[in-house]
């Protein structure tokens, strides 16, 4: 890799950025960011934006644990949940996005760039990517290193919480959050929120949160009987395996789209991603799909594709939202 520390931040990026605790405009010294009010409240190290994150927040230090997302290698694996639900999600977000490649594109939970990197491929120059897992968004930077060293220009990584994003307001056209804010828990309006602040009026907010249908599913599958009929009381599930888990929050429909509107947005399209794909998923570390079942991938992903336009039972709720 080369040594990113002598890339400069992208001059694009230096606009739209804030102080994430009061909003306020930033300046820079060498590579440290700093706020009027709050003094230095980040650094350019290694070609990543860095902010203080809190290390003791469950879902970070769980993700930080298991070394950040790994969903470039998980999606590559067939019939696992992260190779079947992320080409689904790129044929989503292709249809959505902004007929102007200038537009301003930012990612809030972006893991490994599984969903940053088709906008890099569809010519988009103004891509922020903000994730609170260093080691994460370290891998996507490899991998543009080593593919596209091109797109370091047009993609600003930052280490950061979605509950304090470090964007200005309305500075962008597209916000999403796939699969992510759900694992603020009680904090999830707080995340919901930032978003919205940062969008400008009329852009668009997309949101994938799981369904908590699709959960109790799930549950029962990977949890048993105890913690299906747990989550049936409750609207929060725990991810993961025996005493390595993490506890996320999960949405019925109206639940999700009533937090929606309270935090200002309009919905104007809601789908899904099919529970189906969590049964394939399970089934596979079961055994019980074959090699031979592989040659059944494409017309599986298209099944799955016309699933969620039919809105059918679904293992996460996707919200496509305007800020008006």
């Amino acid at each position: 890799m080369r040594d990113s520390s002598r890339w400069p931040i992208p001059d694009w990026a230096m606009d739209m950025l804030a102080c994430p605790t009061c909003k306020g405009n930033l300046s820079t010294n060498i590579e440290r960011f700093l706020c009027p009010k709050c003094g230095q409240v980040g650094i350019w190290k290694d070609g990543i934006l860095r902010f203080s994150i809190n290390e003791a927040d469950p879902s970070i230090s769980w993700y930080t644990a298991k070394n950040g997302t790994q969903f470039q290698e998980r999606a590559k694996l067939p019939f696992t949940m992260s190779s079947l639900d992320t080409l689904v999600y790129h044929s989503y977000l292709e249809r959505i996005k902004p007929a102007n490649t200038d537009s301003v594109i930012v990612d809030v939970g972006a893991g490994d760039g599984r969903n940053t990197e088709p906008w890099l491929r569809w010519g988009y120059k103004h891509i922020v990517a903000i994730d609170p897992v260093l080691s994460s968004l370290k891998r996507f930077q490899s991998l543009m290193y080593g593919s596209h060293p091109e797109w370091i220009a047009q993609c600003l990584l930052i280490q950061g919480e979605a509950r304090h994003i470090p964007i200005a307001s309305q500075k962008a056209d597209l916000v999403f959050a796939i699969e992510s804010l759900y694992y603020l828990s009680e904090n999830y309006e707080l995340g919901l929120a930032e978003c919205g602040r940062v969008i400008k009026n009329g852009g668009l907010f997309l949101t994938s949160e799981r369904a908590w249908e699709g959960a109790l599913l799930s549950q029962l599958l990977y949890g048993g009987v105890q913690n299906m009929i747990m989550l049936h009381h409750d609207r929060y599930m725990l991810e993961g395996l025996l005493d390595n888990r993490v506890r996320l929050r999960t949405f019925t429909e109206d639940e999700l789209l009533s937090i929606i509107k309270d935090a200002g947005l309009v919905s104007v399209e809601i789908k899904g991603i099919s529970v189906l794909s969590v049964v394939l998923g399970y089934l596979r570390g079961q055994g019980k799909i074959s090699i031979e079942d592989e040659k059944y991938i494409p017309e599986v992903i298209n099944l799955l594709q016309d699933l969620m336009d039919k809105n059918t039972t679904r293992r996460t709720h996707i919200v496509l939202a305007r800020k008006e």
